[in-house]
């Protein structure tokens, strides 16, 4: 590579030197926003079992109470 840029066409390896740079930060960055997504989406999901976890206790908690303020008022 260092031939190539000692050469004449030094631009043209210029050229490839920039391109192979923003294809390498496109790349990085497409797999940043990528992570950040999955990261994202993955604590929804655990966000949203938990809310579902937390409803369903409290609706049986619920329920045991009633059962048990009929059982002992009967």
């Amino acid at each position: 590579m260092a031939r190539c840029c000692s050469c004449a066409y030094s631009w043209l390896c210029s050229f490839v030197f920039i391109a192979v740079a923003v294809v390498v930060v496109v790349v990085v960055v497409v797999v940043v926003v990528v992570v950040v997504v999955v990261v994202v989406v993955a604590a929804a999901a655990v966000a949203v079992v938990v809310v579902v976890v937390v409803v369903v206790v409290l609706v049986v908690a619920e329920v045991v109470l009633v059962v048990v303020v009929l059982v002992v008022v009967i």
